[in-house]
């Protein structure tokens, strides 16, 4: 199976950031912009393997505070004690 992909760099607002994960892994028509949505997805809607990347978190929290991205970091971790197909690749 084809490997998902979604690189999250460059991305600076909360609104950004959900326009282009859920474009990007394809289920931007149903999701909503919280967090407990974006877990559920990640957990049983799409199907894997998954990859997500994020570069230059320092550049997000820009426009973002620490705080929220901290708080989508930690989805993505819970995501990946949940599922052995999904991938979170982080640089500062």
């Amino acid at each position: 199976m084809q490997i998902k992909i979604c690189d999250l760099t460059g991305v600076k607002s909360k609104s950004k950031f959900y326009d282009r994960i859920y474009y990007e892994l394809d289920v931007a028509d149903y999701a909503a912009n919280n967090l407990d949505a974006l877990h559920d997805i990640l957990t049983t809607d799409i199907e894997g393997p998954i990859e997500i990347v994020w570069s230059d978190l320092d550049g997000s929290a820009s426009e973002m505070t620490w705080d929220e991205v901290n708080k989508i970091l930690s989805v993505f971790r819970s995501v990946e004690s949940d599922r052995e197909d999904f991938i979170l690749r982080i640089s500062d």
